[in-house]
């Protein structure tokens, strides 16, 4: 449970919300969520998205593992074991991965290892926190059409500041259905669009 003592999070009040937040998210891929004010009361080292850490602090406990890619992943590792008790893990056995940067010629190996779980067990596969500068339509931005469950007929999104790499190797992660893994782009203030694994994606 997190340590209320240090942070202010409500460990009740707010991971309800920001729980209830990723459900809709997920079932429903494309759709922009917000969690940023319940997340306020989180107090990350240094520039950390404080919405990243109230993800982490409603998802981790003890029986659970992560990983975190940051310029500041030391410090971050130490904070969120302190507030949830739960285990850092390498990326081969994390269960849940936050990434804040990460340089482009690490990332298809870096994906190659997360868990996809198996035909038995496919629930024990890895999440992928992703973060990204924004989701309004722009010249920089990719376009991404989304088809799947969840979704009637097309979903078109706008990403701003994600490395194609991510999304392309994603498509061969997932190509074994029900194996793959879920992934959650998330910005600095707090909005975030989940594309799981059930979900097609094209790029425009």
């Amino acid at each position: 449970m997190t340590n209320t003592m240090i942070t202010g999070f409500d460990p009740v009040h707010d991971s309800q919300h920001i729980f209830r937040e990723m459900v809709d998210a997920f079932s429903r891929p494309g759709t922009q969520a917000d969690v940023q004010r319940f997340c306020e009361a989180t107090q990350p080292p240094a520039a950390f998205p404080k919405a990243m850490m109230g993800i982490a602090f409603t998802l981790l406990d003890q029986e659970t593992t992560f990983h975190i890619e940051s310029g500041q992943a030391e410090a971050v590792r130490r904070y969120i074991h302190w507030e949830t008790f739960s285990k850092s893990a390498s990326g081969e056995q994390a269960d849940y991965h936050f990434v804040e940067s990460m340089e482009q010629e690490r990332i298809v190996p870096f994906m190659k290892q997360l868990k996809t779980g198996t035909l038995y067990q496919p629930h024990q596969s890895a999440t992928l926190f992703l973060l990204v500068d924004g989701f309004e339509k722009s010249e920089s931005a990719k376009s991404y059409d989304l088809t799947g469950p969840g979704i009637e007929s097309k979903k078109s999104i706008y990403v701003e500041g994600l490395n194609p790499n991510w999304m392309e190797y994603r498509d061969n992660l997932t190509d074994e259905y029900p194996l793959g893994i879920d992934i959650c782009l998330v910005t600095r203030t707090g909005q975030l669009i989940a594309i799981p694994r059930t979900t097609k994606v094209e790029r425009r």
